[in-house]
């Protein structure tokens, strides 16, 4: 065994028994997919259980009674143990669904409503009428791929159709952006946090008078993190962005995945101020991750040396570093 995982293996263990003395991490519930599935364990990994057969992108409501999540291009929901799935919409296509497998989805706390992105094509033509650019291998002519979060509100046992929140043409800057991704409403449901063209933005509800509802929602770009150039000589370049979002319940802080877009061998777990604007590296060779409700922990995926022969896995680790511990293999997407 080479020294360095070795060395891996053995801080994990360390941690593991750490962990269990205190079993910080037990009383939450975590759900992960595997294999296409979505499945539940404990919180240390512990009692994991299959639940939903082809399913992805699970998310839990804010009272964790239900979660929603993907299947066939549309959102659904269930109940906590699996029961009584249904979908929340069926505006889409089932074709769609192997561009649907970024879609983060998000509730939001005050209103039961379901916030999620989409994959989306645009068709677009000059006014002039003169030749468009030749487009690459992998789009039509005259079509723009990018993503569009909505909203729906589940209602009864019946589908409802989702609004477009923010798409390629939303208004409020004087710029278009194809894709706007991975909504993440905050625990009060008063802030909402997602992606644009790979920046992180963040939406607010307007101040009015005392006494009066807001008037609007205002967003602004708190995060200028993408990085992007066009491939020379048939190289790439390494691409990279603001991915999933997960609030610390201060609502201030966010924590980010920032990866290789549209490629891989980048992948790092960021912690942002949203006040201040600081930006600090948490875990590298790490991606999708998720705060704890009492903020003191995060999951994420990782791969490397720190999953040994599994390939990949997933990682609790304390939010000031000083505890990680392997609680699931071979599993992706997790959340509280």
């Amino acid at each position: 065994m080479k020294p360095i995982l070795r060395k891996a293996l053995l801080v994990i263990a360390c941690s593991s028994l750490a962990m269990a003395d205190g079993d910080p991490l037990r009383s939450w519930r975590v759900a992960f997919v595997r294999d296409g599935n979505i499945w539940v364990c404990n919180g240390d990994g512990t009692d994991p259980k299959l639940i939903i057969e082809d399913g992805q992108s699970p998310a839990w409501s804010p009272d964790k009674s239900q979660i929603a999540f993907a299947r066939r291009g549309n959102i659904w929901r269930a109940m906590a143990d699996g029961s009584r799935q249904r979908p929340v919409t069926s505006q889409w296509a089932a074709s769609d669904a192997l561009q649907f497998s970024d879609v983060t989805i998000s509730w939001r706390p005050s209103n039961g409503s379901i916030t999620f992105s989409h994959a989306e094509a645009f068709r677009v033509e000059r006014t002039t009428g003169a030749a468009a650019i030749a487009p690459d291998r992998n789009a039509a002519e005259g079509v723009i791929s990018g993503s569009s979060i909505f909203d729906v509100r589940p209602a009864g046992t019946e589908p409802a159709r989702a609004t477009v929140r923010y798409d390629l043409f939303a208004k409020g800057t004087s710029f278009n952006f194809a894709d706007q991704s991975h909504p993440a409403w905050s625990p009060s449901g008063k802030k909402l946090a997602f992606t644009r063209n790979g920046d992180i933005w963040l939406v607010e509800a307007e101040s009015a008078p005392a006494g009066e509802p807001p008037t609007g929602w205002v967003a602004r770009r708190v995060a200028a993190v993408a990085r992007y150039d066009e491939p020379a000589n048939r190289g790439s370049r390494s691409n990279r962005g603001a991915t999933r979002l997960s609030w610390h319940p201060d609502e201030r802080r966010l924590v980010y995945g920032y990866d290789r877009l549209q490629g891989s061998g980048f992948n790092e777990v960021h912690l942002l101020d949203t006040q201040t604007g600081k930006d600090s590296t948490l875990v590298k060779d790490a991606l999708e991750p998720c705060v704890s409700p009492d903020g003191n922990f995060i999951l994420y995926r990782s791969y490397g040396d720190a999953c040994g022969p599994d390939g990949f896995c997933v990682i609790a680790a304390s939010f000031d570093g000083k505890t990680r511990v392997k609680i699931l293999s071979k599993a992706t997407q997790p959340v509280w």
